[in-house]
């Protein structure tokens, strides 16, 4: 098999606690859950042995600053491997908004490449390559729902949430290395919640009042939790009833100009599928 086609879901926090720092490293307690809101991955070799990068968003870097590209080169480096790689990035998941779109690409490049060359690793093997290229990328590798705890290596499957979701991004975006950088500046502090409790994230506590706004609007529209994802600036409010989530999502359109928004539902995890069944 030489091209694949990957399907790679955004990832929504829907609890995010920072308890704690080592290093330069940040440890964390979240509950993940995979939306189908989907980055496209088209994979195929070359024989040049280098890694090409396209992308259809062109504020995507295509070198080495890339997470598919980091994800690629780590397989190379990992398995040997002698030939190349030419990665087609679609990307639908708003960049900067905490939805974790350069972890979900560079794990779906690592699932692609491990079923195009037919490779077999373990479940610890698999995780300590996502580990290496960012926090998110293990949690991305599993998907699905599941607790996190540490730098993002430590995974508890759950069962998936039964709601759909309704994602807004604002019309800014926030720098998890700058969110991080504000937290530590303006807390200094770190508390690790016993319980784990959905609609709840530290960095809430720095972000701006746009932040607030929208959330509160969001619950008065009948979302029963809402709460910033990651580091933000994507909004998310958890649904019951399709027609208040549908109310609400035509609503902020309208009221909140240059806003993005999103019906989602919880989802599996990334999809490998072979070309033929594109053909």
């Amino acid at each position: 098999m030489d091209e694949v086609i990957v399907m790679c879901p955004a990832k929504i926090n829907l609890f995010l606690n920072i308890i704690g720092k080592e290093g330069n490293m940040h440890l964390l307690k979240m509950i993940n859950q995979s939306v189908d809101l989907y980055d496209f991955l088209k994979i195929k070799t070359n024989t040049s042995g280098n890694i090409n990068i396209t992308c259809n968003n062109k504020n995507v870097p295509l070198d080495y600053h890339n997470s598919v590209y980091k994800a690629v080169y780590a397989m190379k480096v990992h398995f040997g491997i002698p030939f190349g790689f030419d990665v087609d990035i679609t990307k639908n998941i708003p960049m900067g908004a905490g939805l974790g779109g350069e972890s979900t690409d560079a794990a779906g490049a690592i699932l692609g490449i491990l079923k195009m060359l037919n490779l077999t690793v373990s479940e610890e093997i698999l995780l300590s390559i996502g580990i290496e290229i960012g926090a998110d990328v293990p949690f991305c590798l599993i998907g699905d729902a599941c607790l996190v705890r540490g730098y993002g290596e430590e995974l508890k499957p759950i069962p998936r949430f039964g709601v759909k979701f309704l994602i807004i991004k604002p019309n800014f975006e926030y720098s998890t290395k700058e969110m991080f950088k504000r937290y530590d500046e303006s807390c200094g502090i770190y508390k690790d919640f016993s319980l784990y409790i959905t609609g709840m994230n530290d960095f809430e506590i720095i972000a701006d009042s746009r932040i607030i706004d929208l959330k509160n609007y969001m619950a008065s529209m009948g979302a029963y939790f809402t709460n910033m994802s990651g580091s933000g600036s994507a909004v998310i409010g958890a649904f019951r009833d399709r027609q208040r989530l549908e109310l609400a999502y035509r609503a902020i359109k309208y009221y909140f100009d240059g806003y993005q928004g999103y019906i989602v539902n919880p989802c599996e995890g990334i999809k490998v599928l072979e070309k033929t069944r594109f053909n």
